[in-house]
This record gives structure tokens, C-alpha cells and sequence, in this order.
């Protein structure tokens, strides 16, 4: 799972300066929820996220960070669906951990294929990330090893159907 969990400083950046009411409460939910994340508290982060959610709605960053929660909550089908909203109107490197991170969710769940294309697309935007080449490799052997697998299941069905 790709670091820097929170994305304060995008934040920042994409709410301007303090002193903007609902947006200085997102910011302070985010940051109270980074410590959260940080510490381990997984389930509390989300909920402070949350929360900063309904004060920011349509932020690619807060997106993300509630997307990496549910990943370490095991939630990894609304994850993806997070890690998915991340991806409009992100900045191209939040696109690229984005991808990166909905790549091990689909991954985490057996879905190689998607994961393949997942980390396919993150290493599009960003070439050098060697996590995404590696867990790539991972996923492509996945892919291969559960395609030979369904195969190999297919033969002895049809075999099983033979001898009746």
C-alpha cells in the first residue's frame, strides 16, 4: 500500500488559505485522522475522514485518504470504490497512488486481471514506482496461476462428463 496516508498538504493547497469556515474543519478532521492512521487506529481515521468528507465533499485526496483506511480495515470492495472517486480531478501523482492502491485492492480480493490493469495504468503516470512494477509481476503470475487453474479444472470436469 503506497505511503502518505494523509495528503495534508494537498489539502491545503486545495482549499487555499485558513480561515474558510467548513474548509479548516476538514483540514483539522484530516490531520486529527493522519495521527489515527498512523498510530494503527484504522477505523477511528476512517470515521475522522468521514467527517472531514462531509465538510470537503469532492476532494480527490480525502477520497484517497478514506480509500487507504478501508484498505486496512479489510473493506476492500468500498476501498476500491474510494480509490476510484480519487481518481477525478486528481493531480497526476494522487492519480498514479491511486491507481497504485486500487490495484492492491483488487489484488487483495483475487481479481488479478483488474489489479494487472490497475498498476498498469499507475505505472502510465508515474514509470519509476517499483512497487507498482513489482506487485505488477505479482499480479501478472496471479493471473497466469489462477488462468491455468481454471483450465486445468475445465479438463477434469470435461473428463468426469467422459466417463459418465
Amino acid at each position: 500500500m503506497n505511503s502518505n496516508p494523509c495528503l495534508l498538504a494537498a489539502l491545503l493547497l486545495w482549499f487555499g488559505p485558513a480561515g474558510a469556515g467548513p474548509l479548516d474543519e476538514a483540514i483539522d478532521k484530516s490531520a486529527q485522522a493522519k495521527e489515527q492512521y498512523e498510530g494503527g487506529h484504522y477505523e477511528e481515521a476512517l470515521q475522522l475522514y468521514r467527517q472531514a468528507q462531509v465538510e470537503a465533499p469532492d476532494t480527490p485526496a480525502l477520497d484517497f485518504n478514506v480509500g487507504s483506511a478501508l484498505f486496512k480495515t479489510g473493506d476492500y470492495p468500498e476501498a476500491a470504490k474510494e480509490f476510484d472517486q480519487a481518481l477525478q480531478g486528481a493531480d497526476a501523482g494522487l492519480k498514479a497512488r491511486s491507481f497504485y492502491n486500487l490495484g492492491n485492492t483488487y489484488y487483495q480480493q483475487q481479481q488479478y486481471p483488474q489489479a494487472v490493469e490497475a498498476y498498469k495504468q499507475a505505472l502510465e503516470l508515474d514509470w519509476q514506482d517499483q512497487d507498482a512494477k513489482a506487485n505488477l509481476e505479482l499480479a501478472l503470475a496471479k493471473q497466469q496461476e489462477q488462468q491455468q487453474e481454471r483450465e486445468q479444472q475445465q479438463s477434469q470436469d470435461q473428463q468426469q462428463q467422459g466417463q459418465q
